[in-house]
């Protein structure tokens, strides 16, 4: 979100070159407590919640250090104003977008609408951060050519390392990290969903006769919650596959019903002890390749989606994120 905007002149120590530093310092340390919060959500802070706390309390306190420099007697081009109105526009992005974009990216059930949202959200800070960028460097020339600075060309600033992969699904112009963390976000919410479904089919098999009959209603409210989950993004690798699964699962507890009735039975022998052990069976035969199935899914969705390779470039990020000084 943040930029560094940087200068040079041939007569440092001069009120002109002083007034600059010292105007551009607020920006410099805007620049750094975003360098300071990413070190810290990806690697350094085990609280993001304090994180970002920090950073909201850091970025008032530049605004108002912001607010309360001189301005250069005669006027100094919009320099302070500009300077000021980029620290505001921080205040407001660690204030209402960022925690925006975190509720989006991080919520338990996430859905395309969000990630479309994301990506706005996303776009339009950028725009206003090229836009108060510009401001800032257009104010600066006019006050050095009206003082008699000599501004140089700044050095390039590096930029951290990119993260391009192909990924499945929809098209979209967020980083791939980005989309990685809300293709994350949909899998958690299969997890959990899934967890909900095995609990009541492990639960109902555990049950008499009775009981197990009258637990259907459960497992089926179970499995219509994760068939209610649309596909990501286009990617309909977990839905599809823990939707069949549920419809599986249910078909099979139809068969242990029929074996339930079976066994409430005053007299069970002969052929219908036979009927009933065959039910037994074919269900006992037919979990395993349904979890086979589920864990295939897992499997390709993970790799599909980069989701160890997003890890590795997040251990990488952190690294250049300290070495330009995020954690001092």
């Amino acid at each position: 979100m943040l930029a560094m905007v940087l200068f040079g002149g041939v007569a440092f120590g001069s009120p002109a070159t002083d007034y600059i530093a010292t105007q551009l310092q607020i920006d410099s340390r805007l620049v750094e407590l975003y360098l300071h919060y990413t070190a810290s959500i990806i690697g350094a802070q085990p609280d993001p919640d304090q994180a970002l706390a920090v950073a909201q309390q850091e970025a008032q306190a530049v605004l108002r250090d912001a607010e309360a420099l001189e301005e250069w007697a005669g006027g100094d081009q919009g320099l302070s104003a500009a300077v000021t109105q980029r620290a505001e526009h921080s205040v407001l992005w660690f204030e209402q977008t960022l925690p925006t974009m975190i509720s989006l990216d991080s919520g338990p059930h996430p859905r395309d609408a969000d990630q479309l949202q994301f990506e706005t959200l996303l776009h339009l800070s950028e725009v206003t951060e090229i836009q108060d960028v510009d401001r800032i460097n257009d104010a600066l020339s006019a006050f050095a050519a009206n003082n008699r600075v000599l501004m140089e060309d700044p050095d390039l600033v590096v930029d951290p390392p990119e993260w391009r992969v192909e990924l499945p699904g929809k098209p979209s112009a967020l980083p791939c990290v980005v989309r990685v963390n809300f293709a994350i976000a949909h899998n958690n919410e299969m997890v959990i969903l899934q967890d909900q479904v095995l609990d009541e089919w492990n639960a109902g098999i555990e049950m008499e006769a009775l009981a197990l009959i009258a637990h259907r209603s459960e497992l089926e409210k179970a499995v219509m919650e994760i068939q209610a989950v649309p596909a990501w993004m286009g990617d309909a690798t977990l839905t599809a596959a823990l939707s069949a699964n549920g419809q599986g699962l249910l078909e099979l507890y139809g068969l242990m019903i029929q074996a339930a009735e079976l066994d409430l039975r005053l007299f069970l022998f002969g052929k219908k002890r036979r009927q009933r052990d065959a039910l037994v069976d074919q269900v006992n035969e037919s979990v395993e390749p349904l979890n086979a199935a589920v864990q295939a899914a897992w499997t390709d969705f993970g790799e599909g989606w980069r989701i160890a390779e997003r890890d590795q470039y997040l251990e990488e990020l952190a690294q250049w994120t300290l070495e330009q000084g995020g954690l001092q």
